[in-house]
């Protein structure tokens, strides 16, 4: 909290050690810390500076602890919560949740809280995509010279927008327009192509994907892992398939991906563990959605 600001109140005002023990393990899970591959930690610094630049509101950023991402979020859940002290529910569908609530405003509030919570982190975790993937796509440029093909580069930003819930006229299409390199694409090939997608995917239920590949995890790891442990598991792998379809683990983006598999291997698992994860993330992705079957 910072200095003249209201102070949260009753059961709103909650010191960190009393918030809710899964959200915090996931946001710390989520931070990264200190990187001593010189080749990532420029990467990581030209991202933030085009993230600054470009005016990109975020709660995560590359390079941030997990205590630093913890404060981040704890910060706009602070924000949050004053409103549902003003009982300001103007910015949350909550209509999943009227039987549920039934009337009592008290437990609206309490269920109001977790809604924001559970934003937050799927925040986090859309914008942690976003930006891995311009990190990714970033050193290609630096090592060989090499760019981004314009349909690749539609595709990308078309995806990570519908994500991060963003049109064209959001600071993250002109920071994603940057990072991606290339050849600069317009505001109207992006949209038309995010129009298509999300009437494609309108039926596909991305929670349930999400959780489909923690029970994999979960499945083979033998359940020993931590909530923490599967969540930055789960986030490793998908960014080493992306960097996989992409063909860069060999050469282009080979510190990143080194990168992503010394944090699952620090974790414990094998290498043929992480194969078989990698292999279930794409299986998962590639998956026809409803509309589709």
């Amino acid at each position: 909290m910072t200095r003249g600001e209201p102070p949260l109140h009753g059961e709103f005002d909650r010191p960190r050690a009393n918030l809710d023990q899964e959200w915090v393990k996931y946001l710390i899970a989520m931070g990264e810390g200190e990187e001593t591959v010189s080749g990532l930690r420029e990467a990581r610094l030209k991202v933030n500076g085009m993230l600054d630049k470009h005016e990109v509101d975020t709660i995560y950023r590359p390079g941030l602890s997990g205590e630093e991402l913890l404060e981040r979020g704890r910060g706009v859940l602070n924000i949050g919560l004053r409103r549902l002290e003003s009982n300001d529910f103007s910015t949350l569908d909550l209509s999943d949740y009227e039987g549920h609530c039934n009337g009592d405003p008290e437990l609206k509030r309490t269920t109001a809280r977790q809604v924001i919570m559970y934003q937050i982190l799927e925040r986090v975790l859309m914008e942690r995509s976003a930006i891995g993937v311009s990190l990714v796509e970033m050193a290609p440029r630096t090592i060989t010279g090499d760019t981004i093909e314009p349909m690749r580069k539609i595709a990308v930003i078309t995806e990570r927008l519908l994500d991060l819930k963003e049109t064209v006229r959001s600071p993250w299409f002109s920071f994603l327009n940057e990072a991606l390199g290339g050849e600069d694409v317009s505001p109207e090939q992006v949209e038309r192509a995010m129009n298509a997608q999300a009437a494609a995917n309108k039926t596909r239920d991305q929670d349930a994907e999400f959780l489909e590949l923690l029970d994999g995890i979960f499945m083979e790891t033998g359940g020993g892992l931590s909530d923490d442990q599967m969540v930055s598991v789960a986030n490793n792998v998908s960014s080493l398939a992306i960097i996989e379809e992409m063909g860069g683990q060999d050469h282009k983006e080979g510190f990143l991906y080194s990168n992503y598999m010394a944090d699952l291997k620090r974790i414990g698992l094998s290498d043929e563990q992480i194969t078989t994860l990698i292999a279930i993330y794409k299986e998962i992705m590639q998956k026809p959605n409803n509309a589709e079957e």
